[in-house]
């Protein structure tokens, strides 16, 4: 059937020549080694389309939808009983976070003061906000990615490339992950501790990545041509709008890109954390155990520096969050060896201390200049860029009427 054939309520995708699935769909993205824009909604399909509300959520839709929407659901508040339950409610009294003998036992050069757990808060409170985001006011975009579950492919290998483009695909993976490390590091298997978070950085690092390409591809499709039909996809990923101060790019990146990017730069201290853990109880001797931790705080500052100013995102976007955790844990070691604990004295000279101490406080003061810098040099490049289309706009509009003054005055 050709286009002149078809009728008004089947329409083609102008971005994909696709077919929707329903006239006026929000456009969302069909995840694949190239992202492509869509005119599908991803909560079609089958279901019962009575319900409203919460209830319609987990009612209305496609079945694969529906399920990985309790999957994830269930999983997140699994990973919240579980983990919360060990180190804040110390479940497990015989555990490395409810036994202070057990903590000092295990306690290196690298270990962060107590109070650096409390980003598990925060860290579960924006993940709550993003799985809220995936099923209201977010449910639709790319960002989550349920549209791959719903989206019918040619063939298997089709279909297993969409997923793993998927960003809510991943999602129960790193909760697994979460509760794993913990429990291994709570029993003191360090060297599992130290695996289970490396996987987890793995995941959020893919989660993220997955994001960025979206908007990137939000980016040239937000930059419509009229003539070709396309339509303008910033309504669809806010964070492809110019201001990064408007109040939908804000949502978005808190609701479904912050949670993540946090969890990733903490999962990167944490494997630092584990394998010192898992070398002091090899037995490695006081000497290689401070230069293993002077080298894990030069790492994480080369890492946090590289992906803040090295790394090439487009649009201005860099990935605060995950910098911003780093930090959160460098200041935690930096007070920590303020006031040692006596394990560390007995197997630490002064000078190994003060030495680690003045590092991880120098670390931490760079990469909090190293993010406002960037903060401030994207505001200004943006508005720079913003007041310079603005001339530029006015001084065509002027060229304009010029012409048509000058073809007046020659007829």
């Amino acid at each position: 059937m050709d286009e002149t054939s078809r009728p008004a309520s089947d329409p083609i995708s102008p971005l994909t020549g696709n077919e929707s699935t329903k006239a006026g769909g929000d456009a969302v993205i069909v995840n694949n080694d190239a992202p492509e824009y869509s005119t599908r909604l991803e909560s079609d399909g089958n279901g019962d389309g009575g319900a409203t509300g919460w209830r319609a959520m987990f009612v209305n839709g496609h079945p694969a939808v529906l399920n990985y929407r309790y999957l994830t659901t269930l999983s997140y508040l699994l990973t919240v009983i579980s983990v919360c339950g060990m180190i804040f409610g110390r479940v497990r009294e015989e555990g490395i976070y409810a036994d202070e003998y057990l903590w000092m036992r295990y306690q290196t050069l690298f270990t962060p003061a107590p109070y650096t757990n409390y980003i598990w808060i925060p860290l579960f409170v924006l993940q709550g906000l993003f799985l809220y985001g995936s099923l209201l006011p977010f449910k639709n975009s790319p960002l989550v990615g349920y549209a791959a579950l719903s989206s019918p492919q040619e063939n298997a290998t089709e279909r297993t490339k969409s997923y793993i483009n998927c960003p809510i695909i991943h999602y129960p993976g790193l909760c697994a992950m979460s509760i794993f490390m913990i429990y291994a590091y709570d029993r003191a298997y360090m060297l599992f501790a130290m695996v289970f978070a490396l996987l987890a950085t793995v995941i959020c690092s893919k989660i993220v990545m997955v994001q960025l390409q979206v908007l990137a591809e939000a980016d040239n499709a937000s930059a419509p041509d009229e003539e070709a039909g396309e339509r303008d996809m910033s309504a669809v990923v806010r964070g492809s709008t110019s201001s990064p101060l408007s109040i939908g790019f804000i949502q978005e990146y808190i609701s479904l890109r912050l949670p993540f990017e946090l969890f990733w730069g903490y999962s990167v201290c944490l494997v630092f954390l584990y394998l010192n853990t898992w070398l002091l109880a090899f037995g490695l001797n006081p000497k290689a155990l401070a230069i293993t931790a002077n080298v894990s705080i030069l790492s994480l500052l080369v890492i946090a520096t590289y992906i803040l100013w090295g790394l090439k995102q487009g649009n201005g976007r860099h990935l605060y969050g995950l910098v911003i955790s780093m930090v959160w844990y460098l200041v935690g070691v930096a007070i920590e060896l303020q006031a040692p604990s006596q394990p560390i004295y007995n197997e630490f000279s002064d000078t190994q201390i003060l030495r680690t101490q003045f590092f991880a406080g120098l670390a931490s003061t760079i990469l909090s200049s190293l993010v406002m810098t960037r903060i401030i040099k994207s505001l200004i490049k943006r508005n720079v860029f913003n007041i310079m289309s603005a001339c530029q706009g006015k001084d065509s509009e002027g060229a304009v009427e010029d012409d048509i003054t000058t073809g007046y005055v020659h007829a």
